[in-house]
């Protein structure tokens, strides 16, 4: 909707995070095979790839958010607003993985 109403700016963005939030749940979904992919068989515990990898995924994520946050500048505060600090979450999350 936002798309036809000439808004190209939304209709980019809110489909990125809710593909982001997609991937992210797909992740930890016993079905898609991704974690038992990093588990040890020996000791059924997460390698550490694991956390490098989810970390490298966070990260490319925060990018993409810092570029979407320095374009967002000369729109709405409030999208602004909510940039900054998606910007703040995802660079906490990665450095928690690291």
């Amino acid at each position: 909707m936002e798309f036809f109403s000439g808004n190209t700016f939304g209709a980019t963005v809110f489909p990125s995070y809710g593909a982001f939030n997609l991937s992210y749940a797909m992740i930890y979904l016993p079905g898609s095979g991704i974690m038992t992919a990093y588990t040890d068989p020996q000791t059924s515990q997460l390698n550490d790839q694991f956390a490098t990898a989810l970390a490298m995924y966070l990260w490319a994520w925060f990018i993409l958010t810092v570029i979407f946050t320095v374009a967002a500048m000369r729109s709405f505060w409030i999208l602004f607003l909510d940039l900054v600090f998606l910007d703040l979450v995802l660079i906490l999350l990665a450095c928690g993985y690291m």
